[in-house]
């Protein structure tokens, strides 16, 4: 606040005043070489790219610890949550309405493209480098297809894809899961539902009005589990030669065979090979093996907080039997990990190939 008060009564040159836009967040950053990196500093600097000369972007972490404190001139206004670049997840955001100063800006610069995208509550590990190809990909092919075994992660992968280019589809991305179809003929009503009609249905079928709806639009369409409905595939091409501005990226265990089409294949997360002798600081460099650890923390915290709800429970809840067979659980779960733990050194573990790492090699 003070600094924008000060560029206010600066004494800039006829021409016109200096406005400079601020977002605040409040996190870690480390220093890399002069500056600070950290997903803390780039979320703070993606809220101040969404701000206007002379605004102040708060996040909600920020305003949750600064509410209270804020001195007189000061309020907080809710903006809304907005999607920001690099971020799946939509970030809340507020304005610093700062006393005597301009407090009405135009709307900030988000992301509000049309989407369905699911949000994820995990994070995405891996696949830097199919990521990038696919981004690639998506600038000049017109057909994407992730391929490959199931149980490889073609549609988180995809859907990531998906969000890292959504401000390139000026009409919207749009994830339409084909999972519980099993009839190929029902393909285009379900990109028709998902799109959003925007005429009446008439006498023409599904895939005339998708060719019509989808001509003058500006989309990516996310079609997943495209296997079981293969034969849906010239639906496809029908909808991309009518549309020129419709891209598809679909996921399925074998490519459409479309003329254009461009197949990126997607096998299993690198793992340590049973030969080779890998040191335990060297392990976490393998995608699978950071994946798990990262899945593993998140029930073993789920596991901590019931327990630590159990310890918390009045004498008369721990008699009821359903809060009791639930606290025994966690309570057993979390001993099992920690006897595991305790019973293996790492190198001897990577000396002896899980079932894990047999099923990744064999789906390989």
């Amino acid at each position: 606040a003070d600094a924008q008060r000060r560029l206010t009564d600066h004494g800039w040159p006829a021409d016109g005043p200096v406005r400079v836009r601020m977002g605040l967040h409040t996190g870690e950053g480390r220093l890399g070489g002069d500056d600070y990196v950290g997903l803390d500093v780039h979320r703070a600097a993606r809220i101040a790219a969404a701000g206007h000369g002379g605004q102040v972007l708060v996040s909600e972490t920020t305003r949750s610890l600064a509410m209270d404190k804020l001195p007189d001139g000061l309020t907080l206004r809710d903006l809304g949550a907005h999607r920001l670049k690099d971020f799946d997840e939509p970030q809340h955001v507020y304005q610093l309405v700062i006393a005597d100063l301009p407090y009405e800006f135009p709307p900030i610069r988000s992301l509000e493209i049309p989407t369905n995208l699911p949000v994820r509550l995990t994070t995405f590990v891996g696949r830097e480098r199919e990521l990038a190809e696919i981004t690639r990909l998506l600038d000049s092919a017109r057909l994407v297809t992730l391929s490959g075994p199931g149980g490889t992660g073609k549609t988180r992968l995809a859907q990531k894809a998906a969000s890292e280019v959504l401000d390139r589809f000026r009409d919207g991305v749009f994830f339409v899961d084909l999972a519980p179809i099993t009839e190929p003929a029902l393909v285009p009503s379900a990109i028709l539902t998902t799109v959003g009609p925007r005429g009446g249905a008439g006498p023409r079928s599904e895939l005339e009005r998708l060719q019509i709806e989808l001509r003058d639009r500006e989309i990516l369409l996310v079609l997943d589990n495209f296997e079981q409905v293969i034969e849906a595939a010239p639906a496809v091409g029908v909808i991309l030669a009518a549309a020129e501005g419709v891209r598809v990226l679909a996921t399925s265990r074998s490519p459409l065979r479309l003329e254009g089409e461009r197949e990126v294949r997607v096998t299993p997360l690198d793992l340590p090979s049973t030969a080779e002798h890998i040191l335990p600081d060297d392990v976490f460099r393998f995608a699978a093996v950071a994946l798990f650890v990262d899945r593993a923390k998140a029930i073993r915290h789920r596991q901590g907080q019931r327990q630590r709800r159990c310890r918390d429970l009045s004498p008369s809840r721990w008699a009821a039997p359903g809060h009791r067979a639930r606290c025994i659980e966690a309570s057993g779960a979390l001993a099992r990990s920690d006897a595991r733990a305790a019973g293996s050194s790492p190198p001897d573990a990577l000396r002896r190939p899980s079932r894990l790492a047999r099923s990744a090699e064999d789906a390989s």
